[in-house]
């Protein structure tokens, strides 16, 4: 069968039916495409001008397909004076734009595009190989600086990471090896590692044996010079309640006299506070406050501890 030259799209086909398998054109031969090509439709073009002029709507779709030329425009104006109805109207236009862009496109393939291309065998064995390298040969992995430093100081955690494909033979024996490395010694630290009371256990049993089997003797602690004796330096007024003792050092800070004399009444009165005269034997309980500014002490011989302020202790 003869090939025919299409003068639409410039396909050059040979199908029975005379069809063009590119823009859809019918005909036997060159002749009979082309004219199936050049044929415009029929319709009232009186009308059509008319109403292009008058009818807005009509003249908007129009206006939308004029750039496409004259042909579609024909074709606009037959379809839509064969359905004389607005509503169609839209739907027309919109198959109409999407034909001409198909055409247009089909006539922008270039010829050879259109024939088949023989691909060589050796094209196939190539694509193979390369695809199959890829699989054989993964690409190489280094160990970077973070995982580097966190092999080296937590290798429990980050040494596995060397058994991902890529990373060569040394760095995961170093880095493995490493692993095993520190995880002897932290068995071996840990295994070894005495209780810091065992040299006293072992002196005492040997001073146990020395006397044989005689019992030990408890000693009862010596009383007489306790550490914590003090004296006061000066006389003070002594709280049994923290909180009295620093009102009444925020009093004598701010200058009042008279609140502190005042307040310092009432707790006398109420058997809160008493007073310590100076050379006065106490045992120091504890200090507390900012620097240990406020100490407790008890006197010589009483059960219940008073805050002073530590200046007032020698």
């Amino acid at each position: 069968m003869p090939a025919v030259h299409c003068q639409k799209c410039g396909a050059t086909y040979s199908a029975p039916d005379g069809r063009c398998p590119v823009c859809g054109a019918t005909g036997s031969g060159i002749g009979a495409h082309d004219a199936a090509q050049s044929s415009p439709p029929h319709y009232d073009r009186k009308k059509w001008a008319a109403l292009v002029q008058y009818d807005e709507e009509v003249a908007a779709a129009a206006a939308e397909v004029r750039p496409l030329g004259q042909k579609w425009l024909d074709e606009l104006a037959a379809a839509y004076l064969t359905l004389s109805d607005k509503t169609h109207l839209p739907s027309i236009v919109f198959k109409i734009v999407n034909r001409a862009h198909f055409e247009e496109d089909a006539r922008a393939v270039p010829r050879k595009a259109q024939s088949h291309v023989a691909i060589p065998p050796d094209s196939f064995n190539s694509v193979w190989h390369g695809n199959n390298s890829k699989k054989d040969n993964p690409p190489s992995r280094n160990v970077g600086p973070l995982l580097g430093v966190g092999i080296l100081f937590l290798p429990p955690i980050f040494a596995w990471c060397l058994l991902r494909s890529g990373y060569t033979t040394l760095s995961r024996v170093l880095g493995l090896g490493w692993l095993g490395l520190f995880l002897l010694i932290a068995i071996t630290t840990q295994g070894q590692s005495p209780p810091a009371t065992a040299p006293v256990a072992a002196a005492d049993k040997q001073a146990v044996n020395t006397v044989g089997d005689t019992p030990p003797v408890s000693k009862t602690p010596e009383i007489g010079k306790p550490f914590n004796l003090l004296t006061m330096k000066e006389a003070a007024l002594g709280c049994k309640d923290r909180s009295t003792n620093d009102k009444l050092t925020q009093f004598a800070a701010d200058g009042d006299k008279r609140a502190w004399v005042n307040y310092a009444s009432e707790q006398i009165n109420a058997g809160n506070c008493i007073n310590i005269s100076v050379g006065t034997k106490v045992y120091l309980d504890h200090v507390g406050g900012i620097l240990w500014s406020a100490s407790c002490v008890r006197p010589q011989g009483e059960t219940t501890c008073y805050w002073v302020e530590s200046e007032e202790v020698n």
